[in-house]
């Protein structure tokens, strides 16, 4: 197996010595590491020269153990040797709310508290930005990573990314388009469809041209040895944990799909140990619905009924019966439409039950064309919007690919 060195590893000595002279602030968290798993800013610190001035967390926090929806507090890290900021605060007059999933639908949805601070930017030369990312449109680094660039755009700041693997590969391209800017929010910063297929670099380089008005000035520090066919498992890179529910390649292969449960009354396997693998819900019959699903034998996947209860999330200490998601071949399993079809059955066998939290699916969806096919049952529309919007997002990408 051919290593794939990172932006990380392959930033230049020449470049490296602009950046020493430089104010420097640097967006990551704990998947911002080197291969023998030193943290990026120790890494820039220890090979250029480069200090960090400040160090910005995303959603999550830096060590990633907030969890989602919970506001990232700032603190001064004593290893690191620097202060670090939270660019995803809520302010002091805030709802406090009890429930995760009420804090993911009140908070993620806003900008509130998602930029870097005015205070700071102000004192800054030149933004790093370095995170592993999971590709699919509905994960708050891509947003951070956005206004990052809005604000350094604004202020003539000079910002890098560092680029990473796409770790369910750059080939698969899935899902509607996000209607911009009618259901843009920080789960959907841009018009990409879902599962989008690209890296964080070649986002930010189609983002600067679309999107701004003024053009950050940018710059990507490409990978080597890594091609968009590969998944992460074949990169030679170990997994890190990019969010507390987001265990491994296998949650990240079906997360372009059951994400959408989050905008649903059913369970997405929040508080067990394989979140979006498993769903299910206490009205759930699980081995009829197994059945069902395995019946319309769709391609690379299977499930099984499972039982379970959660210890945080939807149905908190509730017996629940569902499926648990089991991928025979991921190069053929198509997340999105297998998520549509599990939705497309509950509303079916569970029309009292079941319900949508209509505008939180549409702005997890990007659209209420989904939501709106599904309650009319209309699958075969549902499916020629995907193909269509898949067909126009792959054309527009096309000329912001880096990797071959």
């Amino acid at each position: 197996m051919v290593r794939v060195k990172v932006g990380l590893e392959t930033v230049g000595k020449e470049f490296a010595q602009q950046l020493q002279k430089k104010r420097i602030g640097l967006i990551t968290n704990r998947t911002g590491i080197s291969f023998d798993l030193g943290y990026t800013a120790d890494y820039l610190l220890n090979k250029f020269g480069i200090k960090i001035s400040a160090l910005f967390s995303p959603e999550h926090g830096f060590h990633i153990n907030e969890q989602a929806g919970e506001s990232v507090p700032s603190y001064f890290d004593k290893e690191l040797g620097v202060m670090v900021y939270s660019i995803y605060r809520q302010g002091k007059k805030e709802q406090r709310i009890p429930s995760t999933d009420g804090k993911m639908r009140s908070f993620d949805t806003k900008d509130t508290g998602k930029y870097i601070p005015e205070e700071i930017a102000s004192e800054l030369d030149a933004v790093i930005f370095d995170i592993q990312d999971v590709g699919t449109r509905v994960y708050t680094h891509v947003a951070s990573m956005v206004n990052a660039m809005e604000t350094c755009a604004n202020r003539g700041i000079e910002l890098t990314v560092l680029d990473r693997p796409n770790p369910i590969n750059g080939a698969s391209v899935e899902g509607p388009i996000l209607d911009y800017p009618k259901y843009r929010s920080y789960i959907g910063a841009y018009a990409i469809t879902m599962r989008h297929g690209m890296t964080l670099g070649e986002l930010a380089s189609m983002t600067n041209a679309n999107l701004f008005e003024n053009r950050v000035d940018l710059r990507i520090s490409r990978m080597a040895s890594w091609n968009r066919k590969m998944w992460f498992d074949e990169t030679g890179w170990p997994w890190t944990l990019p969010s507390p529910n987001m265990p491994s390649i296998d949650t990240a292969t079906v997360y372009p799909g059951q994400v959408m449960f989050e905008g649903t009354n059913v369970s997405e396997g929040r508080g067990t140990t394989k979140p979006f693998e498993i769903i299910g819900a206490p009205w759930i019959d699980g081995h009829k619905f197994a059945h069902e699903i395995n019946d319309l034998n769709m391609p690379g996947v299977a499930v099984s009924e499972i039982r379970f209860t959660p210890t945080f999330s939807k149905f908190q200490g509730m017996k629940c019966q569902g499926i648990e998601v089991h991928i025979r071949d991921r190069n053929k399993f198509r997340p999105f439409i297998f998520s549509a079809r599990l939705l497309d059955l509950l509303i079916h066998d569970y029309p009292e039950e079941f319900q949508f939290h209509n505008d939180y699916f549409d702005r997890v969806a990007g659209t209420s064309l989904i939501r709106n096919y599904l309650q009319n049952g209309e699958m075969e529309a549902l499916e020629e919007k995907l193909k269509s919007d898949e067909s126009l997002f792959i054309e527009n990408r096309e000329e912001f690919l880096i990797y071959r």
